[in-house]
């Protein structure tokens, strides 16, 4: 059987890695260029309807491509001016392959930027071990660019299956995590070639996972041999796997037509269910979504073929896969009353959760009263009621949990009255021909206000509402989904929770951007040096009504590094842990902690522990929006190799006092290396409520200046921490340490030369040869560089006193 006939376009390169500015009009102007230059060609699309032997797919003829060309080298034109530079961060955009099966040893590749000289791959939680690829373990410095990133990985056979990290170490510091997935069932890798149509398709068996790397403008054709009556099942997974793909199913009849489609939603997989009604070889042809593909473009496929063929048109029935048991989103309603158990691979905005006290209702009663769980789902219906009864002037948290928990819904609250005569079930759907008559609407909550910057957006799609009601009686919550368009009809529940008030806080910490722009955010990890300094941001999401101010810090550094204390205060959700390194730092690397506490004295010990995130993808023209997610564990990383030009001192440790209405002189020093004799330009973040900080330049030639920190006479009193963005253009060199090694290497080699025999100076001179070339290659990538950095400052805590 030979697949459907396409014609093949050009095998096109990874797409181009543009970095987005700031501008509202800039961004709207890209959209428009998007929305002509990337939308389906209708002579295409007629082309192929008309005839399919013209061999021309739905979205990528000529004029298409076209379009494409023209939209992409005019980005690039466009964005040019806005490029930036910061100091080498180790880098993490894939690991390939991205599965292993329990038991099994695989070779996995690295792929990223600033993956110079790694020594070392770490898999969380403990269990793998892991061990340079023989191939890359080696100290010739004629190797050095040539070394592939490429590691050994031994998984146990009594490691639990599930969704692990990967994390990889080298001469720029520890990188960021990408997904890294262990199955019970055999991991079969297809190539770009694979299954393509330049070829036979694949067969697909039952109880096998593929790994498919999507490639740009292609399918991948897959066969499987049904025989009639059998079940079919299939399911394709990507976003989990840190995967940029959105996969595209479609399942064709063996005479050609089409039988089913499937597309992944989020966390949601493409899947496709069919009965066979005739004996034959189907066509299952996978593709992504916007034919694009490359380097992260990765995704895992499992189907599952009923044994027992049936004749008889009956329901299809849900045939297990392991992928679902893994990957699929499941609103667990232990999980979500358990405030401590972690998130990892879910969108932040799951740090918000239900109080792990309160009990669950399936089916309630007509005296069902707060506090209560009611457990239901939008299947049959777009909206869904509860009734209960409630003590006036009793004041209630009406909490919604849907769309925090990965369910495709968009939830919206309603509370109405219900009058005493017209009694009603506890619970019950929308028909009208059975809702009871209820009276005025007292509350209507949609989503609350997002919060953080765009790095790290958490906006919240469920309701969360503070009610009081005026009186003793019964009354009715409505819950309505505004989502629309077919979903999985497993993904659209909810948890309705209705409790009296309990003001807690949550935590999330991850590595701060290291420029002015959080929007040009992308996936990097930590190199911090001698003599430098390096922020973590913590978000703080604040519930039912916590108004009191959090003081967090970092522990688990060693004793080279120092973190002082920061303080969110009430009006605030955020602020920076400013890592501080000594001039003299080791090789070091490890998983901190950041908490936090109540500062208020009867909360001292209400400590949290923070969830910890990280950027998964950077903003690019097709999604101008930074991608990020949970994490296991949050990583810092020192290098002995670099240190940095120049340090700022912001005042002194010790707490300053300022009264409201006043101004406070906080002088300033700078440290400098050779290379650090530049012009300075700081400004100050995260300033208490109403103050003003002018931003401070200090000339190449001067080491001191002052701060003035005006106190407005509004601050309210209280504790608070700032700190200064230094803005600095400086030279600065990466990694000469490699020339260093090549010119030392190159030397050695000219002196074995010299002593060798005749037998040995053909090979000795080849040597040379590579050794000369590598050289000249050392010296372009080592020469120096014109960077605009932002090296954060020192914390500085000033208490604000009443006049």
């Amino acid at each position: 059987m030979s697949p459907p006939h396409f014609l093949t376009p050009p095998n096109w390169t990874a797409p181009l890695s543009i970095k987005l500015p700031a501008s509202p009009w800039l961004t709207v102007i890209t959209r428009f260029l998007a929305k002509w230059c990337l939308s389906p060609s209708k002579t295409g699309a007629n082309a192929l309807a008309a005839n399919r032997k013209r061999r021309c797919p739905t979205s990528l003829c000529f004029p298409q491509v076209l379009r494409k060309a023209v939209f992409l080298l005019g980005c690039t034109a466009w964005w040019y001016p806005s490029a930036y530079a910061e100091f080498p961060t180790c880098e993490l955009h894939a690991v390939s392959p991205c599965i292993a099966q329990v038991g099994s040893q695989v070779t996995i590749r690295a792929k990223g930027s600033n993956l110079a000289e790694l020594d070392q791959m770490v898999v969380t939680p403990a269990g793998c071990e892991t061990q340079q690829h023989a191939a890359s373990n080696s100290d010739d410095p004629s190797l050095i660019l040539s070394r592939p990133p490429v590691f050994d990985l031994h998984i146990p056979t009594d490691q639990p299956p599930g969704l692990y990290e990967a994390w990889v170490h080298g001469r720029h510091g520890i990188s960021n995590p990408r997904a890294f997935l262990v199955t019970q069932h055999p991991v079969r890798s297809l190539s770009a070639s694979d299954g393509s149509d330049a070829a036979l398709p694949i067969m697909l068996e039952a109880e096998t996972i593929y790994l498919l790397d999507l490639q740009p403008a292609r399918k991948t054709y897959l066969a499987v041999r049904l025989e009639q009556g059998q079940f079919f099942r299939c399911a394709a997974y990507a976003h989990q796997l840190d995967s940029q793909a959105i996969p595209a199913l479609t399942l064709q009849h063996p005479d050609g037509s089409e039988l089913g489609q499937g597309r992944a939603i989020q966390n949601w997989p493409a899947e496709i269910e069919f009965r066979a009604e005739q004996t034959g070889d189907y066509l299952l042809i996978v593709h992504d979504f916007l034919y694009r593909g490359g380097q992260g473009f990765q995704s895992a496929l499992e189907c599952s073929i009923d044994l027992q063929p049936s004749s008889q048109a009956e329901q299809i029935p849900k045939l297990e896969l392991e992928l679902d048991q893994l990957l699929r989103p499941k609103l667990d309603v232990e999980a979500a009353l358990d405030a401590s158990a972690r998130f990892a691979f879910a969108d932040p905005t799951a740090i918000r959760r239900l109080p792990s006290w309160e009990q669950v209702l399936h089916h309630g009663s007509s005296d069902t009263q707060a506090p209560f769980v009611f457990a239901g789902d939008f299947r049959s219906s777009p909206s869904a009621s509860v009734n209960f009864r409630a003590k006036g002037g009793q004041q209630h948290w009406i909490q919604v949990y849907s769309a925090s928990a990965g369910q495709l819904t968009d939830p919206r609250m309603l509370v109405f009255e219900v009058p005493e005569q017209q009694p009603a079930p506890a619970s019950s759907s929308s028909d009208e021909g059975n809702q009871p008559v209820i009276g005025n609407q007292l509350l209507e909550n949609d989503e609350p206000p997002a919060m953080g910057g765009p790095d790290m957006r958490l906006r919240f799609r469920d309701p969360v509402a503070n009610w009081t009601p005026a009186k003793d009686g019964m009354y009715r919550i409505v819950v309505v989904d505004q989502q629309s368009g077919q979903r999985p009809f497993d993904s659209r529940g909810f948890l309705l929770g209705v409790r009296p008030a309990r003001p807690r806080f949550s935590l999330l910490a991850f590595h701060d951007v290291a420029n002015s722009n959080r929007q040009l955010a992308r996936p990097a990890g930590s190199a911090l040096m001698g003599n430098g300094t390096a922020a973590i941001r913590v978000q703080a999401i604040r519930e039912d009504g916590f108004d009191q101010a959090i003081e967090v810090r970092v522990s688990g550094l060693p004793e080279f590094l120092s973190c002082r204390p920061s303080i969110i205060p009430p009006s605030a959700t955020e602020t920076s842990l400013i890592i501080e390194a000594r001039q003299q730092v080791d090789e070091w690397f490890a998983a901190v902690t950041v908490t936090g506490r109540s500062m208020t004295s009867e909360s001292n010990t209400n400590e949290q522990t923070a969830f910890t995130a990280a950027v998964i993808h950077a903003a690019n023209p097709v999604r101008n929006a930074v991608q990020n997610r949970f994490t296991q564990q949050l990583w810092v990383s020192t290098t002995s190799l670099d240190v940095c030009p120049l340090r700022v001192e912001l005042g002194q440790e010790q707490v300053y006092e300022a009264a409201q209405g006043s101004k406070l002189s906080i002088p300033v020093r700078i440290f400098r290396e050779d290379s650090g004799k530049v012009a300075c330009v700081l400004r100050a973040q995260d300033l208490p409520p109403n103050c003003k900080l002018p931003e401070v330049s200090v000339a190449a030639d001067k080491n001191e200046a002052v701060a003035e920190l005006q106190v407005a006479d509004n601050t309210p009193p209280g504790d608070y921490t700032f700190w200064m963005q230094n803005e600095v253009r400086l030279s600065w060199r990466k990694n000469p340490q490699s020339l260093e090694r090549a010119e030392k290497h190159l030397m050695e080699l000219r002196q074995q030369l010299e002593s060798s025999s005749e037998d040995q100076r053909s090979s000795l001179t080849e040597r040379i040869q590579a050794a000369e070339a590598l050289l000249e290659t050392l010296k372009q990538g080592t020469a120096p560089q014109n960077l605009i950095v932002w090296l954060p400052t020192n914390s500085l805590r000033v208490r604000v006193l009443a006049k």
